[in-house]
Parts: structure tokens; C-alpha cells; sequence
């Protein structure tokens, strides 16, 4: 072998070694941000249970009242 097929061998195996690092490191980049955004859809999808959970309560808490109110007033609908 001469001279230049040693350098092109040796630079192919340097480039092969800079694509495949490169592409593990995309491949942990990406799996860290699908993770992320799956955190983060799971944790917006648990608070807003929480919230639409604390309106139906407050929805309850609204209605009862109202009820009360109503037969208090004796089923009249003149507040």
C-alpha cells in the first residue's frame, strides 16, 4: 500500500468513527426530548384533572346552593 491509500483508509475510518458518534448522540438527543415531552403531557394531563375536577366540585357546590336557596324561598323563583 501506498502512502495515500493509508491516508484515505485512515480518513474514512475517522469519518465512519465522527458519523456514528454523531449519530448516537442525535439518538440520546432525541429519546431525552420524546421523554421530556412525555413528561410533560402526563403532568398537564394530571393537572388539568385536577382543575376540571375542582370546577365539577365548585359546579356541585353551586347547584346545591342554589337548590337550597330555592326551597328556602319556598320554590319561588323570585330571588
Amino acid at each position: 500500500m501506498n502512502i495515500v491509500d493509508n491516508s484515505y483508509r485512515s480518513l474514512n475510518e475517522k469519518f465512519d468513527n465522527s458519523l456514528q458518534s454523531w449519530q448516537s448522540h442525535l439518538e440520546v438527543s432525541m429519546q431525552r426530548t420524546v421523554d421530556s415531552q412525555l413528561s410533560f403531557f402526563q403532568q398537564a394531563d394530571t393537572s388539568m384533572a385536577r382543575v376540571c375536577g375542582g370546577l365539577l366540585e365548585t359546579a356541585r357546590v353551586l347547584v346545591a346552593a342554589h337548590d337550597n336557596r330555592q326551597f328556602a324561598n319556598g320554590g319561588s323563583n323570585h330571588g
